[in-house]
């Protein structure tokens, strides 16, 4: 079920928000914990577009939304 779909049912959400990992293997962690995204901040991080594209890549074969 997705994000939008919990919350127009009441449901609540939880997720983490990530400013220095860049370890794809964090978006396993994140779903095994029972999260349902994953909000990588590259405001306050200095994020490359290709440390982006692999964590986005593992987040959604594992259903996690990413913001």
């Amino acid at each position: 079920m997705s994000i939008k779909e919990k919350l127009k049912k009441g449901q609540k959400i939880s997720g983490v928000m990530i400013r220095i990992v860049r370890n794809p293997a964090l978006a396993y962690l994140a779903n095994n914990g029972g999260l349902d995204f994953v909000m990588y901040d590259c405001e306050h991080s200095d994020y490359n577009m290709e440390s982006l594209h692999d964590l986005f890549l593992m987040g959604n074969a594992l259903g996690l939304e990413g913001w």
